[in-house]
C-alpha cells in the first residue's frame, strides 16, 4: 500500500482508541464517552483534564503509527503481531492510565509522615477487634464471631448475646451495654426495641406523633431513657418537639424546640442525668437543650469542616470536635475547640476519617483513617494529635481496610486494633508523651 493511502488508513484507524472499553468496578465506559463526561464535569482540576486529553492524544498517535505500520505491508506478519501483541498492549495501557495511574495522581496524595511508636505496649488482646459505640464509658472488643466483650484496661469481660435480636441492627448503646435496636417488619415498617446483654429484646412503643421520616431515637448514656423526635401540632411543615420517655414505666416529658430556628432535628447525644440533649440542626449546626427547652450550649456551626450529625461530638462542658462526613475529591478534615486549644487537621487526599476519640483531659485527639479508593495502595493509619497545636505524638500504619476504632482508656491508656499476619489483636498502649 502506498504511503498516502496508508496514512489515510492510519488516521481513520487511530480513532478506534476512543472505543476502548474502560471496565470499572460498577460500570463500563468507552474512552471517548469517558472523556466527554470529563470535559463536561464542573470543578475538575484543569491539570487532570489536560492530562486526560494529552494521554488520549498520545494513545491515538500510537494507534495511528501502528495502523500505518500494518497498512504499509498488509500481507506480512505485521497484522498478526499487531492483533496479538500491540492491540492488547494498547488496550491494557489505556485501562491502566485512566483507571489507575491518572486517578491515583490526582485523587491520592503521597504519605509523607513517618511512624511514631514511642508509646510502650501495655498488653495485647489476641483475636479481638476494637468496637466503640460512640459514647463515653467502657469500650467493647469483638471476636471473629461477633461476640462482644467489655474492655476495661487490659481486662476483657464477655457480654452474653441478646436472646431474640435476629435481623436487628443496633443504633445506639449505653455505657452499661444496653442497646437500642431496630429492624424492618414484614409490612415494611420499622420496629424498635431495647435489650441488655444476655436478655431478650423488649419491644419499644413508637409515639403516635412520630413521623416515619423522623430520625432514629437516641438512647441516653445511662440507658434509662430514650428521646424521640415527634410532631408538635399542625403546620406545613409541622413544628417538632423532643419526647423523652423512660424505658421502664410511663414517665415521659415533651421538650419544646421553640428556642431553636426551624429545620430538621437529629438527636446526637442524650445525657439524662445532666438533663440535656445535643441535637443537629439542619445537619451541620449543633446545640444542646435542657429538658426545659432552654438552650444550654450553642448553636455552633463548625468552621472549616462539613460535619454530619454522626461526625460531631460535644466534649466536656464547652468543648467539641467535628470532622467531614463526606468529601468527594477534596481532603478530609477534623476541627476542634477544646480546653487545650483550637485547630484543624487535614488528612492527605484519598483517605477518610473512620474513627475519632478525645481523651478525658481534652488534650489528645485520636484519629483512625482509611483509604477511600481501591487504587493507590493507601495504608490505614492511627494518628494521635495534640489538641494544643495539632502536632502528631503517635502514628501507626496498618494494613488496608483495617478501619479500626480508637479509644482512650482510663489510667492514661490508648487502644486500637492492630494485625499480626492475618490475625487481629487489640493493643493497649501506655501514653508516654503529650
Amino acid at each position: 500500500m502506498s504511503r498516502a493511502r496508508a496514512a489515510v488508513v492510519a488516521v481513520v484507524a487511530s480513532f478506534a482508541v476512543y472505543a476502548v472499553p474502560l471496565v470499572g468496578p460498577h460500570a463500563v465506559w468507552l474512552l471517548g464517552e469517558a472523556l466527554i463526561k470529563t470535559i463536561r464535569r464542573e470543578g475538575l482540576d484543569p491539570a487532570w483534564l489536560a492530562t486526560d486529553l494529552a494521554a488520549a492524544a498520545a494513545l491515538q498517535l500510537a494507534a495511528g503509527l501502528v495502523a500505518y505500520w500494518v497498512a504499509r505491508r498488509p500481507r506480512s506478519a505485521r497484522p498478526v503481531v499487531a492483533l496479538l501483541v500491540v492491540v492488547p498492549t494498547l488496550v491494557a495501557l489505556t485501562e491502566w492510565l485512566y483507571l489507575v495511574a491518572i486517578p491515583t495522581r490526582f485523587l491520592i496524595e503521597p504519605e509523607t509522615a513517618v511512624e511514631q511508636m514511642a508509646w510502650p505496649i501495655e498488653c495485647r488482646i489476641p483475636d479481638r477487634v476494637l468496637f466503640n459505640g460512640g459514647v463515653p464509658g467502657a469500650v467493647w472488643a469483638m471476636d471473629s464471631g461477633g461476640e462482644r466483650a467489655r474492655l476495661i484496661g487490659c481486662t476483657v469481660e464477655p457480654l452474653p448475646p441478646i436472646a431474640n435480636a435476629a435481623a436487628a441492627t443496633p443504633v445506639s448503646r449505653a455505657t452499661s451495654g444496653r442497646l437500642l435496636l431496630t429492624r424492618t417488619a414484614r409490612d415494611g415498617t420499622q420496629e424498635w426495641s431495647w435489650a441488655d446483654p444476655g436478655q431478650p429484646a423488649v419491644a419499644l412503643a413508637v409515639p403516635a406523633a412520630r413521623s416515619p421520616a423522623s430520625p432514629a431515637p437516641r438512647l441516653s448514656r445511662d440507658g434509662e431513657r430514650v428521646v424521640w423526635v415527634v410532631s408538635d401540632g399542625p403546620g406545613v411543615p409541622p413544628p417538632q418537639a423532643l419526647l423523652v420517655r423512660a424505658l421502664v414505666g410511663t414517665d415521659e416529658r415533651r421538650v419544646s424546640l421553640a428556642a431553636l430556628p426551624p429545620g430538621s432535628i437529629v438527636p446526637v447525644e442524650f445525657d439524662a442525668r445532666a438533663g440535656e440533649v445535643t441535637v443537629a440542626l439542619n445537619e451541620r449546626t449543633f446545640a444542646t437543650l435542657g429538658l426545659d427547652g432552654r438552650v444550654r450550649w450553642g448553636p455552633l456551626r463548625p468552621r472549616d469542616v462539613e460535619p454530619l450529625s454522626m461526625t460531631f461530638r460535644r466534649v466536656g462542658g464547652n468543648g467539641w470536635i467535628a470532622w467531614d462526613g463526606y468529601r468527594d475529591d477534596a481532603p478530609y478534615r477534623v476541627a476542634w475547640g477544646l480546653p487545650a486549644g483550637r485547630g484543624v487537621y487535614r488528612v492527605p487526599k484519598g483517605r477518610s476519617i473512620v474513627g475519632v476519640d478525645v481523651d478525658a483531659a481534652g488534650t489528645l485527639i485520636a484519629l483512625s483513617v482509611s483509604g477511600t479508593l481501591s487504587i493507590g495502595g493507601v495504608r490505614d493509619a492511627v494518628v494521635v494529635l495534640r489538641a494544643a497545636d495539632g502536632g502528631e505524638v503517635f502514628r501507626r500504619f496498618l494494613p488496608r481496610y483495617t478501619r479500626t476504632a480508637v479509644t482512650f482508656l482510663d489510667g492514661g491508656r490508648f487502644a486500637y486494633t492492630d494485625w499480626v499476619g492475618d490475625r487481629a489483636e487489640v493493643r493497649v498502649l501506655r501514653i508516654a508523651t503529650r
